[in-house]
């Protein structure tokens, strides 16, 4: 299924950006929204590219959490062992949050799932946020509450 630019840059940006952020944050890492930017756009050109381009279907999911250790690495500038649990935890987030959320979704309102991923329509791009909600919900608990679960970061990643 190919994916609209628009889809790009509403979903795939706001997705990765959350995952970004939860990852990071859970692990006491504060960045600027710049670089969360710039992980942002070069990961969905990576979505476009393995999707749109190479259609990958089912492995993309794999390439793009390979790229986005690679982005977090040398864009946040951290260690690679920090840099995979970051995207781990992000990625885990997301998938508990999709698994429980979008269920409830295609249920209660009988959406058709190509449908769902295909339209680019705002009532799509609502659903689609409310299937973000886990990764919504953590991401005020990183930044308002500071939730870690490890500071893995150290003090030098503090300052930032």
């Amino acid at each position: 299924m190919e994916l609209k630019i628009i889809q790009l840059i509403t979903m795939g940006l706001l997705e990765v950006f959350l995952m970004t952020y939860v990852g990071l944050g859970l692990l006491g890492i504060k960045t600027t929204i710049v670089r969360h930017l710039q992980i942002g756009v070069i990961y969905v050109l990576g979505i476009w590219i393995t999707r749109n381009l190479l259609q990958l279907y089912g492995l993309h999911t794999l390439l793009l959490c390979i790229l986005l250790i690679v982005l977090i690495k040398f864009i946040v500038k951290i260690d690679w062992q920090i840099a995979i649990i970051a995207v781990l935890l992000g990625f885990v987030i997301l998938f508990i949050g999709e698994a429980i959320f979008l269920q409830i979704v295609i249920r209660y309102l009988n959406v058709n799932m190509e449908k769902f991923v295909t339209k680019s329509s705002p009532l799509f791009l609502i659903l689609h946020i409310i299937t973000h909600f886990f990764l919504l919900f953590s991401a005020v608990l990183v930044k308002f509450f500071e939730i870690k679960i490890i500071n893995l970061a150290g003090e030098e990643n503090d300052k930032i």
